[in-house]
């Protein structure tokens, strides 16, 4: 017959403990549980007096087969949680004796309920009724891995029905590290033969739980915050709902949509369904618009939302002090900003295809306007420019700052912000995002800068400005905020 293991850890108190059916005196009650624990040393009929109103119907309850389906040989360890204060003068309300007989009285009935039994004391010496004491002590003995370890298949069982308020504070928050989530935290009613279960472990763990990953989204890490929230159990709606947006702030817009709409949509109740209705029509208009980017020169709306993207993407990685992948972005943004200044003032396509051989060249449109007459032509034979070699970032803004244009203020606005952001291509072409291993951190990227009046932060404020972003509320900072509204909703609701 296979063992049960069951692990019960019960705080004690003056009511567990009755002796021809009455209390004992609540002043007197260490030296009457003591002489008690010597009476049944010299007599041992005196348990026939003693009985145990809670801890007697929840070890039948324990024991029966109801309450396992099947009735196997059960191991109990019996972890008694009773108080010792340091202080004489209260100490004749302490349980600590208590805890002794109680350990005395499992020891005589073993035989007929148990296959096995360990029981243990666990004594709090300080002020029971001062909740962060109880809590900085059950803390403590989380910490030191004082539940067993390796026991097979454990059922885990706290009762708190006796005790202190303070004394069961500290013993469900102090130990719920160390507890396992299907716990079961009970209570015995008065004169019941079965304990009254409360989902309270798994209603703390949901609420941290829905803590952290809000946390986690607020330090912009969906991933966290979506393997947190699905070992919680969260409804997968939720736990899908994150992780789009995970996908949407990789640029990854199509997979975002999909799981939008096939996975959260469907079963999201109407308060997600609102934020995933709002997200999936933004998000389908981002990835309209790298479809478009892909196929020809998008129209300038499309690429603003694009660039705007990024330029938030860019923001958080710099707030969130990320400074590598800041510096990634930022140059992304410069080059894609100049491409976009480009096709909008001078009706240059600066994309490329490739050539039967394999090889890039740029797009037709703009070898024939380099190739003809005009300032464009003059311009590629005063700098040298290959028509045929797609532009990178160095041509287009010699483009911009020489042509035709170069009078127009947008176009001024662009290049300044440019050289700006190019007196940092060294140190991009040093760091691992470039060709070596020089670190980036805010501190460097600051004292890079050639331009005493410029940071990153007004570099971004400059390219915020050129794009047209909506500084102040920004979608992605919205979006972030309702959902984290939304995965702390969950924390706290009930099932």
């Amino acid at each position: 017959m296979p063992q049960r293991n069951v692990v019960l850890i019960t705080t004690l108190g003056h009511r567990d403990i009755l002796v021809d059916g009455d209390r004992l005196p609540p002043n007197a009650f260490r030296s009457t549980c003591q002489k008690l624990l010597e009476a049944v040393d010299r007599d041992q009929d005196i348990w026939q007096r003693v009985t145990f109103p809670l801890l007697d119907p929840l070890l039948r309850w324990i024991a029966s087969p109801a309450s396992s389906g099947s009735r196997p040989a059960l191991h109990l360890y019996a972890y008694l949680v009773a108080t010792d204060q340091r202080e004489a003068r209260f100490r004749e309300t302490d349980t600590a004796p208590l805890a002794e007989l109680v350990t005395r009285w499992l020891e005589k009935v073993r035989p007929e309920r148990f296959g096995g039994l360990s029981a243990r004391s666990r004594l709090f010496t300080g002020n029971p009724a001062a909740f962060d004491e109880t809590l900085r002590h059950f803390r403590s003995l989380a910490t030191r891995k004082v539940l067993p370890q390796r026991l097979e298949a454990p059922e885990f069982l706290v009762h708190v029905t006796s005790g202190t308020p303070a004394l069961v504070f500290g013993v469900l928050l102090g130990l719920a590290p160390i507890l396992p989530p299907e716990t079961r935290v009970v209570v015995m009613p008065p004169e019941s033969t079965r304990p009254l279960p409360f989902e309270l472990l798994r209603a703390l763990g949901r609420l941290q739980a829905s803590r952290d990953a809000s946390l986690a989204l607020a330090h912009w890490a969906p991933e966290l915050a979506a393997t947190l929230l699905e070992r919680s159990n969260a409804p997968d709606s939720l736990v899908e709902a994150v992780r789009a947006f995970r996908d949407r702030l990789s640029f990854d817009f199509r997979r975002a949509l999909a799981r939008l709409e096939q996975q959260v949509l469907p079963s999201a109740s109407s308060e997600l369904r609102r934020w995933a209705t709002a997200q999936r029509d933004e998000v389908a208009s981002l990835a309209e618009a790298v479809d478009a980017l892909r196929r020809t020169s998008p129209a300038p709306r499309l690429v603003q939302l694009l660039l705007y993207e990024l330029w938030q993407g860019t923001r958080i990685a710099g707030e969130q002090s990320r400074s590598l992948e800041f510096l990634a972005r930022l140059f992304r943004l410069e080059e894609a900003l100049l491409r976009w200044t480009v096709e909008q003032w001078l009706a240059l396509p600066t994309g490329a295809t490739r050539d039967e051989q394999g090889r890039s060249r740029s797009l037709p449109e703009y070898r024939r306007a380099l190739d003809r007459g005009g300032p464009l032509h003059e311009l590629a034979e005063r700098f040298r420019i290959d028509p045929e070699r797609p532009p990178d970032r160095h041509t287009v803004r010699l483009l911009l700052a020489e042509g035709p244009a170069a009078h127009e203020d947008a176009v001024r606005r662009v290049v300044a912000v440019s050289r700006k952001v190019a007196s940092l291509s060294d140190l991009r072409n040093d760091s691992v995002v470039g060709h070596g291993f020089t670190g980036v951190s805010p501190e460097i990227l600051r004292a890079t800068l050639t331009d005493v009046d410029s940071t990153p932060e007004r570099l971004l404020e400059e390219l915020a400005s050129v794009i047209g972003c909506d500084e102040e509320t920004p979608p992605l900072v919205r979006s972030c905020a309702e959902l984290r509204a939304l995965v702390e909703r969950w924390g706290i609701e009930s099932e």
